[in-house]
């Protein structure tokens, strides 16, 4: 009994030894099963890279389809930006105006990509890495030569590039090649351009002109008396005004009638253009450059109370100037003076 006994007690011992061995083993394969089935290599090998831009104000990134043509989801702004991807062919499936790419992420997830006639658009959020990694390069540059306005830093923004100056300032790179442009075919002093960062600029690819507003001007979307500086090709200059009338009743209106302070003017008759949308009536003239337009801009910014009277066929209106319109006028004005410097 006690062989017996001692015998039975080994080949329990040797069989739970054994036993335990066997489990360790199994789950070590397992783990390691598991390790090589979920590991993912990121590799591009060359192919086009972009990345999820972390400047895409906290906007969820879009147009990252699961199934080609069905895109029912937004990929979590937190979760992706900074991640990188690849275009896994050059060449887009094409379906009309959208383009549809196979894409591959940092994280192994795979997307159909999608873009409407061109690849990089705003409203998926994402850029391309040579243009992110040029972002965090950049080296501070001179608006324009012998400017101390630099550009320190550029993001990119829903497909535009945005540049931020040491003084606070951002401008896109539309304005920043214009501004540039304008300095170099018209050797315009480098503070000049730099009063120009506020203001609206705008070129005409066309005519190849140049048009300048007010940084704070309202345009057509209400009562209002405007200066627009507009610089040929050649470096003419030309000063225009306009003026806005918007109701609910038609004016008719063919003259004006200016007064600033104890100052009074009226004009000849004045072609007005009248339009009717939006369930309201509008009418404006623009008048070209003269010495009326030169001489009435000052009185009307310098006086204490401006008031232009829009007389008609059907009735009149005063359009009383606030300090913000007075102060459009002074900066268009101002500028078209030192333009002429």
């Amino acid at each position: 009994m006690y062989k017996l006994l001692v015998f039975t007690i080994s080949i329990s011992a040797t069989t739970i030894l054994s036993g335990c061995g066997t489990t360790s083993d199994k789950s070590k394969l397992q783990q390691d099963k598991m390790k090589t089935t979920s590991q993912f290599v990121y590799s591009p090998k060359g192919r086009e890279e972009f990345v999820f831009n972390e400047n895409n104000g906290n906007q969820n990134f879009r147009n990252f389809c699961k199934k080609e043509r069905i895109c029912s989801r937004t990929l979590n702004f937190e979760k992706y930006k900074g991640m990188r991807g690849y275009f896994k062919v050059e060449e887009p499936v094409v379906e009309g105006n959208w383009l549809y790419w196979p894409v591959v992420l940092e994280n192994g997830e795979e997307y159909f990509y999608m873009a409407y006639k061109e690849k990089y658009i705003s409203i998926s959020g994402v850029i391309p890495l040579k243009e992110y990694q040029a972002s965090q390069n950049f080296k501070a540059i001179p608006l324009v030569p012998n400017s101390e306005t630099m550009l320190v830093s550029f993001k990119n923004s829903h497909g535009v590039r945005w540049y931020k100056t040491n003084t606070g300032k951002e401008l896109s790179q539309k304005k920043v090649d214009i501004l540039n442009e304008i300095n170099s075919k018209f050797n315009a002093k480098p503070e000049l351009i730099e009063s120009l960062i506020d203001m609206r600029v705008d070129k005409d690819e066309f005519e190849n002109t140049y048009t300048i507003k007010a940084s704070k001007e309202i345009g057509f979307a209400a009562n209002n008396y405007s200066l627009t500086l507009e610089i040929d090709s050649k470096g003419s200059l030309d000063l225009t005004a306009a003026i806005i009338y918007t109701g609910r009743s038609w004016l008719f209106a063919n003259n004006y009638k200016i007064a600033a302070d104890d100052y009074r003017w009226e004009s000849e008759n004045v072609a007005f253009t009248r339009e009717n949308k939006g369930g309201k009536v509008w009418e404006f003239a623009v008048m070209t450059e003269d010495r009326n337009i030169i001489m009435l801009s000052q009185k009307l910014a310098n006086a204490d109370k401006s008031t232009i009277r829009i007389l008609g066929d059907k009735g009149k209106y005063d359009l009383i100037l606030n300090s913000v319109q007075k102060n459009n006028i002074k900066e268009v004005y101002n500028l078209y003076e030192a333009f002429k410097l």
